[in-house]
């Protein structure tokens, strides 16, 4: 789903808008499609485009009663490497985005939670795609996981939201999405701002 509310103000300028003279569906996967538009400005060549069509996803913030956020571990096969994020999925067809929030919860952390709810939506990535993805936090956490998916062995990682910030400021958590979403967060709930007085020169995790 994607928002309908317009980010436009009448007191700046507009860039030019591209037409789109031709597409064509490339591929079709599992859960995305890949088009190619043929695109040009005014007075400009046309140009292809690659787009990635997306059917919209969700991340989710948990937190535990302690305090703690409940990250996840497990090794990105696109970037061939391990990888610290908040919990996210694919809406599936006929899901709602608070359904796909809960059963990514528990497929990937382990937990239902007994409140969840919804802040807002960030574009991970407006270049070649056009993923919407809705953000929940989500509290009152109890453990009910559901099996994981059949490429995914992920494994559940609580640290305290200063910890978070730490591995996100030296570089060690560098999922877009995820340091976006908590950024985002940061501004409704304050108990999920940075401490900019704490010390993340060093890592603590392992």
């Amino acid at each position: 789903m994607t928002p309908s509310r317009s980010n436009l103000r009448a007191s700046e300028p507009l860039p030019a808008k591209h037409t789109r003279s031709a597409t064509r569906i490339v591929h079709t996967g599992g859960k995305f499609r890949l088009r190619t538009d043929t695109l040009s400005l005014p007075n400009g060549p046309e140009l292809d485009k690659d787009i990635v069509e997306h059917p919209g996803s969700v991340v989710i913030i948990p937190i535990a009663d302690d305090g703690r956020l409940v990250l996840i571990k497990q090794w990105r096969p696109a970037i061939e490497r391990y990888s610290i994020e908040l919990p996210s999925g694919t809406l599936e067809a006929g899901e709602s985005s608070a359904a796909t929030a809960q059963r990514e919860l528990q497929e990937e952390a382990g937990f239902r939670a007994g409140q969840i709810d919804h802040l807002g939506g960030l574009y991970p990535v407006t270049g070649y795609s056009s993923e919407y993805c809705e953000v929940y936090v989500a509290r009152s956490l109890v453990r009910d996981p559901l099996a994981q998916d059949k490429l995914e062995d992920i494994c559940s990682v609580p640290m305290p939201v200063d910890e978070v910030w730490r591995l996100i400021a030296i570089n060690e958590i560098d999922d877009a999405l995820t340091v976006a979403t908590m950024a985002f967060a940061s501004i409704s709930h304050p108990e999920l701002a940075p401490d900019p007085w704490s010390d993340r020169t060093e890592s603590r995790f392992q």
